[in-house]
């Protein structure tokens, strides 16, 4: 059954918006630097840790959200991890499509003392080999950790206030079922609304987009979240609870809030603005411990360092930058 939900931007280079801010300061080509392959972060025997851009699905798209997609199809994770690898490629995890990072893939021929993967199904689809087995149980104990950054709705003084805390409201899972949620926060930093034209810091997203005055921004934070369950949009749907949405989520944020910011020439469409800067795995008997870092990809770090917060982002969260 198709989901209530049908409209998706989820190629990394979509058509333009026609109402966006011609101000924009985000590539307006960037299909011209798309080579189609991905960065490998981390390499061992059998795995790889990439850097997922945002805007590319992890599998390829069924045949109803192709036909939502203005534009050629998004080439898919797996494909783009194939041609860089030279191999076939198993995901031991997923991103969401609109989610940059760290993402661990296996690649079972290169794998020793593997088994084969099951034939039958689409490419990761299959029943997982034991290289993949054993990397996703590890990922399930408590050694391990995904560290993620989003940029979120509003300045955050309330949230900031509260120093690292844990967020553990149960949520429904993909299936429907209420399941136990729990993720740490942290506000690490926020600003205020900015508009130079404006009488008051907040307009109505259609003037915004209307009137493309470069230089401005809305209220904003980034925000450090530490998993320490993988439920369905965890994340996503623990932030917006917190009245804290964040930018570009069309499924669990604000829609006039995203067209404010796409309207600021800051966000595009088909981006969360959420990435997996850190992953790290305990040692398996396959595989050796995994500690991989991810600075932000170049899209989010054009939104950060445009916001009055781009310093104190480099000194609270230097793991998001590649300075050296």
């Amino acid at each position: 059954r198709r989901p209530s939900s049908t409209r998706l931007f989820c190629s990394p280079n979509p058509n333009p918006n026609p109402n966006a801010n011609p101000n924009s300061i985000l590539d307006p080509n960037p299909d011209a630097n798309d080579t189609g392959l991905v960065r490998v972060i981390s390499r061992g025997r059998g795995w790889a840790v990439v850097e997922k851009p945002g805007g590319v699905p992890c599998h390829a798209l069924p045949a109803w959200q192709l036909k939502t997609i203005k534009g050629p199809p998004p080439k898919p994770l797996l494909q783009r991890a194939r041609d860089t690898l030279g191999a076939r490629v198993n995901l031991v995890h997923r991103l969401d499509s609109g989610v940059s990072g760290c993402l661990l893939v296996t690649v079972p021929s290169e794998a020793e003392g593997n088994d084969a993967p099951s034939a039958g199904g689409a490419e990761g689809e299959g029943a997982p080999c034991a290289i993949t087995r054993a990397l996703q149980a590890a990922m399930a104990t408590s050694e391990a950790a995904k560290v993620y950054y989003a940029v979120v709705r509003g300045e955050g003084e309330t949230q900031r206030a509260r120093g690292r805390f844990v967020e553990d409201r149960p949520i429904k899972g993909s299936e429907g079922t209420l399941r136990d949620a729990k993720t740490t926060f942290t506000w690490l930093c926020g600003c205020d609304a900015k508009d130079p034209d404006a009488a008051g810091p907040h307009l109505h997203p259609r003037e915004v987009a209307a009137r493309a005055v470069p230089g401005a921004w809305g209220r904003a934070s980034l925000v450090k979240a530490e998993l320490h369950t993988g439920r369905w949009h965890q994340i996503r749907r623990h932030l917006n609870g917190l009245n804290s949405p964040i930018l570009g989520d069309t499924k669990h944020g604000a829609s006039h809030t995203n067209r404010e910011w796409r309207g600021y020439g800051l966000m595009a469409y088909g981006r969360l603005a959420l990435h997996c800067a850190h992953l790290r795995l305990p040692a398996t008997e396959l595989t050796p411990e995994i500690d991989a870092i991810c600075p932000l990809t170049p899209d989010l770090l054009t939104l950060v360092d445009a916001l009055p917060f781009s310093a104190d982002a480099r000194r609270l969260a230097p793991e998001l930058f590649d300075d050296d």
